[in-house]
Order: structure tokens, then sequence, then C-alpha cells
């Protein structure tokens, strides 16, 4: 019996939970009702990791043990296994497809490659290997008709008993002593389940007679990879020169250009709210990637050459600030990019398999050399900076003095985006229930989570004079000059200038500039035990609707908000007479209540 808990997680109509009869996290997946038949059933093992795999079958639910209880590894793990049960429904929803000799060779350099990853390091003895050979080599000529089951993972010292017993200690005599035959049974019952875990790396399943040639390559593959490892296990590592006979897998179908996928792509994810930010830097990616092949035909595009295209961009350096490119932006950014573009490619017919699905770049721990929030001492610096900023050469436009002015104070005391506070417009101040507010909202520019919220306004920036403020603007757009259609213009070249003018404020440069502030009323807020969904829903986090089918319902109440803004202590900055005379109150009410 499954039970949820604090490290529960929700991806994608999967999820992580703690077993009640165990202290080991859970994968739990629903098999899609299109293909529940088809692959019901089914025995399939799933690499959680490069030296981890797992074996399950598919019933109306996945679900098997992450082996481990740590949260952070666990939600890697299920994001791989997750990523390949997609591509074993995705390839039953199309069905059995046919593919020539070279594809299904160039295939089984895959089960090759698996060999080498999980068991070079620490292969074992060497009549391990033999032994394993012996059972692959009998299967594949027909004449041992009931061998264990190759499943990659551990080795299994049962193997070689059993190989023993059934050849004898020289093992070639005995299996060269059993007559040949062919016998589709014994490829399907060694080599079966390592067939499929190659097949649903690429999204494919085949029609029966292509995969009986199939197993036949992969038993083939399977032999050379013992071979290779049996040498290692002796101590030899030298290059395996049939490594190199596996090509390059190429994709079916016609020419099919990155860009028309980016944007067919872009149609779809337009229209459901992703943002146009995504979209862009998505773009950049495509177009590196093309670069970088010299070529723009999707088929062509190997797993090979994501990897390839991996390795070059972090050998990279950004073209604007000269920095090598980080393992994050690769990971984040690119990867994530080419692995959702190649997926919908592949749910809508484009391409048959996703060459990015399997690539990924695992980070190590980051060292944390202090709190991500800012101290006391930082957080009266910048806001003593902001409180009589003035504009020191005459040269500094109205809006950015204002910014200077008030963001700091902004993000002190409602733990918002920096892009969200400066992209405010005058209609997003406003007073409810006798409550100062700011809405942030999609509409005036870019919001994380694409969902509007109300944020009640600190009464010690009342008294400061913001309202005044907010009543003296022009042109509706507090702390930008215009607006492009709605939208923000000068943004982010105004808060590079802000982060420059933080800095030199608080030097550190293990704390972000701005982000310090989200992270220290994070902390404040639990220091003050306000419920965590009014803190989130203040800050504007995600929602966790993972704990229960009405984690998505209902939320913070404006007076919960206030009462929460109003308890975070007040900074003791000494104003100066010409801040205390703009905090009079008088214009609190010169801005009409808005709703």
């Amino acid at each position: 019996m499954y039970k949820t808990g604090a490290q529960i997680m929700s991806l994608r109509k999967t999820y992580v939970a703690a077993r009640a009869d165990s202290s080991q996290l859970q994968f739990k997946k629903r098999t899609p009702e299109n293909v529940r038949e088809r692959v019901r059933g089914r025995r399939i093992f799933l690499c959680l990791s490069d030296s981890l795999t797992v074996q399950t079958t598919i019933g109306n639910v996945v679900s098997f043990s992450l082996r481990t209880t740590d949260a952070k590894v666990a939600e890697r793990r299920e994001r791989a296994a997750r990523e390949q049960l997609q591509n074993i429904f995705d390839a039953a929803e199309r069905g059995p497809q046919r593919y020539d000799h070279k594809q299904l060779v160039a295939l089984a350099g895959d089960a090759y490659r698996l060999y080498v990853e999980i068991f070079e390091r620490d292969p074992g003895t060497p009549f391990h290997w033999a032994c394993h050979k012996a059972f692959s080599r009998a299967a594949l000529e027909g004449r041992f008709h009931n061998p264990p089951p190759i499943v990659p993972g551990s080795i299994d010292e049962s193997e070689t008993r059993e190989a023993v017993a059934a050849f004898g200690d020289g093992l070639t005599a005995g299996i060269n002593a059993l007559p040949p035959a062919e016998s589709a049974e014994a490829l399907e019952k060694r080599f079966g389940m390592l067939a499929d875990w190659v097949l649903a790396q690429h999204g494919i399943e085949l029609d029966d007679k292509t995969r009986q040639k199939f197993l036949i390559q992969v038993a083939t593959a399977s032999i050379d990879a013992g071979w290779r490892l049996k040498r290692a296990a002796a101590g030899d590592y030298t290059p395996d020169p049939k490594a190199a006979r596996f090509p390059a897998f190429e994709r079916r179908g016609g020419s099919v250009t990155l860009q028309s996928l980016l944007d067919g792509w872009w149609t779809e994810a337009s229209a459901i709210g992703r943002k146009q930010s995504t979209y862009v830097s998505y773009a950049g990616t495509i177009n590196a990637l093309a670069t970088f092949l010299k070529h723009d035909d999707a088929n062509k595009i190997t797993d090979e050459d994501i990897i390839r295209f991996k390795d070059h961009r972090l050998a990279s350096t950004n073209s604007k600030t000269g920095k090598r490119i980080s393992a994050k932006t690769v990971k984040d950014s690119d990867l994530a990019g080419l692995k959702a573009i190649f997926r919908w490619a592949v749910s809508n017919r484009k391409l048959p398999s996703n060459p990015a699905a399997n690539v990924t770049i695992s980070r190590g721990s980051r060292q944390r050399l202090r709190s991500p929030g800012f101290t006391d001492q930082e957080a009266m610096a910048i806001l003593a900076r902001a409180v009589d900023y003035r504009a020191g050469d005459g040269r500094e436009s109205e809006k950015t003095v204002a910014a200077k002015r008030w963001l700091p104070w902004l993000a002190a005391y409602t733990g918002a985006r920096i892009g969200e506070l400066a992209q405010l417009r005058e209609q997003d101040v406003f007073r409810d229930q006798k409550i100062w507010c700011l809405r942030i909202t999609p509409e005036a520019g870019t919001v994380k989570t694409n969902d509007a919220r109300i944020v009640p306004i600190h009464p010690h920036l009342v008294e400061q004079g913001f309202i005044d403020f907010v009543n003296e603007c022009a042109d509706g757009l507090l702390f930008v000059s215009k607006a492009r259609d709605g939208k923000p213009v000068g943004l982010k070249s105004l808060l590079n200038r802000m982060r420059d003018w933080i800095r030199e404020a608080v030097p550190d440069p293990n704390v972000q500039p701005f982000h310090g502030w989200r992270h220290r009323l994070k902390t404040m807020f639990r220091d003050l035990r306000i419920e965590q969904r009014v803190a989130d829903d203040i800050q504007g986090w995600a929602e966790d609707k993972s704990s229960n089918s009405g984690g998505g319902y209902g939320e913070a109440s404006l007076k919960a908000k206030a009462n929460a803004i109003a308890a975070i202590p007040r900074y003791r900055i000494r104003l100066s007479s010409q801040s205390k005379k703009r905090g009079s109150g008088s214009s609190a009410r010169r801005i009409a209540v808005r709703t």
C-alpha cells in the first residue's frame, strides 16, 4: 500500500512515494489506456543510472523501488525511468515497423555499449564471461533451448554454475556436442529483454520477422561484448576493434528540418501558454545544433551527434560574457530544449525516435559556501543605499533612479522576482478590503509560473511614500520608460544596471544580488511560522499538487497574506526628512480603489 508524504514529487503523471513496508522510495506510473493491451505483461528492464538497472513488469500501473531514500537521487532516477517508459508507450502506439540490415546492426551497437558502460570498470572474473558467452552462443546456434535471460545490472554467479552444469567445465566441447537448430524461442528467452531495452531507447517496435533478425544481431553484439569484458577481467583493456563495426543509426523517412520541428512544436506550445522566452532559448539551441552538425536534417541526427554537441557546448564560451558555458545551462537549456522538441516530433509522427532522450549530464554536488539569502548586514546595506538614492551624475533617467530607490525595498517585503517587480504598472497598485496591494500578472510581462497573484504591500512601504510615487507616475509604467504591445522594453538593461549597483553594496559573489531577497524572506516566513501555502502564494512558488487530489484547489486569502506581510519585521533604516514628508499618507486617498 502506497502512502504520500514530504518526499513525494509529482512529475507528469508519475510520482515517487515512500511505501508503508519499505524505507526505499518507489516509482509509480499508470500505463496509458490506448496502449495498455499491447504492453501489459511485458517484462522490461530500465536503466536508472550508468550502473543501476531494474526489472519490472508492465501492468495497469508500472511500479518498482528506486533503491534510494534520497529524494534528489530518486527524482533523477524517476526522470530516467519515465523517459524510457514513454518511449515504450510511444512505440506501442505507432505499431510495428521494419528496418533494414544496416539499421539493425546499428541498433545492436547499443547492446554492446550497454555492457561496456555497466561492467568495464569492475568486470568480475574471466570465467564468468566465458560462461556468459557460452549461453549466448548456444542460444544463437539453437543448441540450448532454455537459456537464462540476459538482464544487465549485476553479475549473476548462478549463470556460471548453470553453464558448468549444462556444458561441463570445458564449455566449448559441451556446446559443440549439442546439435544446432533454428530456435526463435531460445533467442527470445536469452536476448528478448535486452533487445526490448535497445528498442525502447529509440521508441521502436518491430514486426515479428524483423524482430527475429534483430535478435540475431543482439546475440552477436552480446558475444562480442563478452569477449571484450573477458579480456578486461584478465587485465587487458586494449581497444576492441569490433567496437567500430556498428554503424551510426540512421532514422527512417525523408528530410525533416530542425526548423520545421521547432516551428511545429512552438505552434502547439504557445497555444498552451509556453513563454516566448522559452522559444527564444530553444531556437538558439536548434540553430547552434544545425551549425555544429553542418546540416538541418533531423532524420540524420543520432544520439552520438547529440553527445558530441553536448561535449562541444561544454567546451564553448559565451560570446557575450567570455565565460565557459556551464553544465547547468547545457543540461537545463540545451538538452531540455532538444528533448522537448524531439519528443513532440515523435508524438506527432515526424520522427521515429528521440535522439536526445537518454543524453544527460551528471552534475555533482555544487559547493555551497554560505546561505543563499542576504544576511542582516547585507540587507541593511542595500536598503540604506536605496532609501535616499539620487542620480549621482545626472545622466540616469528618472525611471532608473526610481528603480534603485524602490525595487530593493519591494523585494525585501514581498520576496517577488525582481523582473516581476520591475515591470509593474500604475494599475497594478490598488486597494482591496482597505489593504494596499500589488498585482503581479503576465499581462504586464513575464511571470515564471504564468499565474497572476495579489501581494499585499507592507505598511512600511506605504509610510515611506510608495503610494505617492505611484500617483506621480506620468506614463503608467513605474520603472521602465516605455512598453511595446503592452510589455516592458529595456527591462534587461535596467536589471543589469541594478545588479552592478547592488554589487557595490554586497560584493560577495556567493549570493545573488536579486534572488537573495527571495531566499531571505522564505527563511523569515519559516521563522515566523507562516503557513507554507500562504508564503508560497505571496512569493509565487509553483503549487505542489502531489500530496493529495485536492492539492490544486483553493488559495490563500488576501487577509491571510496581509497578516503574513505585516508580520515581517520592519527594517530600521533612518529616513531623511524628505522621505518622511513623502510618507505623510495624504496620497493614500488619491488612488481609486481597484479590484
